[in-house]
């Protein structure tokens, strides 16, 4: 039985990845909200559904039978890295956490966890309400 790799996004950006990935011997699970998508063709299965709809990607691997040894893979928009990790999480996948997400995605989470490793940042304001930022 080949291993599954759920793959988020199937837009013309994705092609490349999905090219290469059907030279393997994968069983591509696509998704992406436009049921037309461009790569769509390129899967194996396909389903029209968003990437941030995290109940519906967990309904998608229970359908196909997910397990800790298949993968999840996008190239996506960031925030699908976000649905990526809750699906991998679910399914015993590894993968990035969704804290680490988190600070990848939030350059306020990213920095401050830079400066307690003691890791340089660029000169960096942290403004905390609007009477603190100066627009002049």
């Amino acid at each position: 039985m080949r291993k599954k790799l759920l793959f988020l996004g199937c837009n013309n950006e994705q092609i490349p990845y999905l090219k290469e990935i059907n030279r393997s011997e994968w069983k591509i699970i696509g998704t992406d909200l436009n049921n037309n998508a461009p790569g769509r063709f390129l899967c194996d299965e396909f389903y029209e559904i968003r990437y941030d709809d995290l109940n519906g990607l967990i309904n998608i691997g229970i359908n196909e039978n997910f397990n800790k040894f298949d993968k999840v893979f996008t190239a996506a928009s960031q925030f699908a890295q976000k649905g990526a990790s809750h699906f991998s999480k679910f399914f015993g996948i590894n993968f990035p956490s969704e804290e680490t997400i988190d600070v990848c995605l939030n350059k306020s989470l990213f920095y401050k966890s830079f400066k307690e490793s003691n890791i340089s940042i660029p000169k960096t304001y942290f403004i905390t309400n609007q009477d603190e930022l100066n627009l002049e």
